[in-house]
């Protein structure tokens, strides 16, 4: 899509649906190579009045599609950022507009829902992760003496242990995305949740891997943390095994995974390999599998590192 193509959705039809505008804007404007400052400016004057008035799947499209986008305009991204962390989460832990006064502006805002996601981002001044781990040792003291307070009975009796397990369960729901809160991963309908094959092959066509990741969460109901660490694993099983749990045809399950990982397939044995085994995996174990990720943990600091697309994990195609 040019630039042009962009300057005729600003301009809009009278007829066009605010939700229709809100997300043609925001994909033309993605899908510019270099787009101009004032290009940035045009996008940021004609959603910003909209953001109030599209649904929360549309805000959190928009927040993955910019969390990539170094030109996006600064403006819009700390209005998205400011959102709900459900709805934030791509923006918040991989949008490089956010400098650290915003992370911290953010942190101070929004609290432990927000840190929690933020301490998730590459390169994160060492600071602000002091500040986020204090956080979590706080919020982790308040519930323990919260607890306390409820029955002195057991104070001196019930493990800390059991305090700091219910803030991070509590902390955890805070971060599930809003299609997952309704109700939790055991119940979730997997014949629903593959019809979602056209939504996951059209984000992962677009080349854009935050995408991919948020349709990957809303498909499967998880936090978008835990979509980025299934996507990005070095591994690749993690993500395979969902494809199987949602029982995709082998042919879908093969494409989807050749566009997250290009060019890593360089024989029909390799082709061959990955269809034998994905057909012989068992979708009863990788549903129990699946399901059991519904609990999205507390961010770590030496994260596995990720594999960046370029190659399909070996695990897989050896």
């Amino acid at each position: 899509m040019s630039a042009s193509d962009f300057l005729d959705i600003s301009a809009g039809s009278p007829g066009l649906r605010t939700e229709q505008l809100f997300r043609g804007a925001i994909s033309a404007f993605s899908a510019l190579t270099r787009p101009s400052r004032s290009e940035a400016h045009q996008l940021e004057d004609l959603v910003m009045p909209l953001l109030p008035l599209v649904s929360q799947s549309a805000l959190r499209f928009a927040s993955a599609a910019l969390s990539d986008a170094r030109e996006a305009p600064a403006g819009l991204v700390r209005r998205l950022a400011d959102l709900p962390a459900a709805l934030s989460a791509p923006l918040l832990m991989r949008s490089r507009v956010l400098t650290d006064i915003d992370i911290v502006t953010l942190i101070g805002r929004h609290g432990l829902p927000h840190a929690l996601v933020l301490a998730r981002r590459r390169g994160l001044n060492p600071e602000i992760m002091d500040v986020i781990d204090a956080l979590v040792r706080i919020g982790r003291s308040a519930t323990h003496i919260a607890g306390s307070v409820a029955d002195p009975a057991s104070a001196e009796t019930a493990p800390p242990a059991s305090a700091a397990e219910t803030v991070r369960d509590e902390l955890r729901m805070m971060m599930r995305p809003a299609s997952a809160a309704a109700k939790p991963a055991r119940e979730l309908n997997w014949e629903t949740a593959a019809a979602a094959y056209p939504k996951l092959l059209a984000t992962a066509l677009t080349g854009r891997r935050a995408l991919f990741q948020t349709a990957v969460a809303d498909t499967l109901g998880l936090d978008f943390g835990t979509a980025c660490e299934m996507v990005d694993a070095i591994d690749g099983r993690l993500l395979v095994t969902a494809f199987r749990a949602l029982d995709l045809a082998p042919e879908q399950a093969f494409t989807l995974f050749a566009l997250v990982y290009p060019g890593g397939f360089n024989s029909a044995g390799m082709i061959a390999g990955f269809l034998d085994r994905y057909c012989e995996a068992d979708m009863t174990a990788a549903r129990m599998r699946i399901g059991s990720l519904a609990r999205p943990r507390l961010p770590r600091r030496n994260a596995r590192p990720a594999n960046d697309g370029t190659s399909a994990p070996k695990a897989l195609t050896a």
